[in-house]
């Protein structure tokens, strides 16, 4: 049996030195089990049997004899990994200690996530990596929709590429958008988060947001609100001459805007509670605003150059079966 992990605390970002170069993460550190795990400089020691029962890569991997030379730390062989250590803690985490990532709707951050979700794809943990799917796909897809994490746009970068490496790809319509409403410098030169890496779009994508947002500022921004003149006379109006007219000076407001927003981030609410019309129009322009951000979120896979939602749909079934 191992013993307790304690809780991820300041000692986790805090770890114990070791050594002249390594440094032991004290909450993966167990000194009953025989595996000393190297990323970067960070060492973790942990359970070879647990590790190998969870991962099929890493029973390969330990399954070969050792080495004559192979190092060794406190009589326990050292396995390095390529990978950061910041993501090898929260993956071994997540392996070792059950109350550390728990299912949706339980909260967690991007970062977790993310390294998470590439290590237990890589390492072929399937059951870490649907939970982390799951998480991931909390990110909202439509306007509506709420999230596990709420780092989303600083991250959004590095979220684009991370599903792209996982292939969850359902999850693009609505990044891409977000990213829509960047500045084409940032969109070509990448961002830094706070506490983060620079993160730079591949070139596709790149192409993809910045034609897709052309579309969405100009052509699609006329074609959205057609609801505002159409039908010309609302059911339930008392004063249609009236109304019409101050629902065409709504659409001419609107349409000096074009080449400056998307649609969806247009702030239509505002400018109709500006707006002369009877409580009646209003109410169906409302509606008729809802009913054009449905059909405009549904075109997005078309927009940005991705599979059709049917498709998309289709992955996300496989991926989170």
């Amino acid at each position: 049996m191992l013993p307790p992990s304690p809780s991820l605390g300041a000692s986790a970002r805090s770890p114990v030195a070791y050594g002249d170069d390594d440094q032991r993460c004290p909450n993966l550190w167990f000194s009953d089990c025989g595996l000393v795990i190297r990323a970067d400089k960070m060492l973790f020691r942990v359970s070879k049997d647990m590790l190998a029962a969870r991962s099929p890569v890493f029973a390969d991997m330990l399954s070969f004899p050792q080495p004559a030379d192979v190092e060794m730390i406190e009589g326990c062989p050292v396995v390095s990994l390529p990978d950061a250590a910041q993501e090898v803690t929260v993956f071994l985490r997540a392996v070792f200690d059950p109350e550390f990532f728990k299912p949706y709707p339980s909260k967690t951050d991007y970062p977790t996530i993310r390294g998470i979700l590439r290590l237990s794809n890589k390492y072929d943990v399937d059951s870490l990596r649907k939970r982390a799917l799951v998480h991931l796909d909390s990110f909202p897809t439509r306007q509506t929709d709420c999230c596990s994490w709420n780092d989303t746009r600083e991250n959004l970068f590095s979220f684009i590429n991370l599903c792209r490496e996982v292939s969850a790809l359902w999850l693009l319509p609505r990044a891409f958008h977000m990213c829509s409403d960047l500045h084409p410098q940032s969109i070509i030169c990448g961002s830094t988060p706070p506490n983060g890496t620079h993160t730079v779009l591949n070139q596709d994508v790149q192409v993809a947001v910045l034609s897709g947002s052309l579309i969405l500022r100009t052509e699609k921004m006329s074609e959205f609100f057609d609801f505002i003149w159409h039908p010309a006379k609302i059911e339930g109006c008392n004063t249609p001459g009236a109304c019409l007219a101050s629902r065409n000076r709504l659409r001419r407001r609107v349409e000096k805007t074009r080449g400056m927003y998307s649609p969806l981030d247009f702030p239509f609410d505002l400018l109709l509670e500006r707006m002369s019309a009877c409580q009646v129009c209003q109410k169906a322009l409302r509606k008729g605003h809802k009913h054009a951000i449905r059909q405009l979120e549904d075109s997005l896979p078309e927009i940005f150059c991705l599979p059709s939602w049917s498709e998309l749909v289709a992955m996300k079934a496989s991926a989170l079966g």
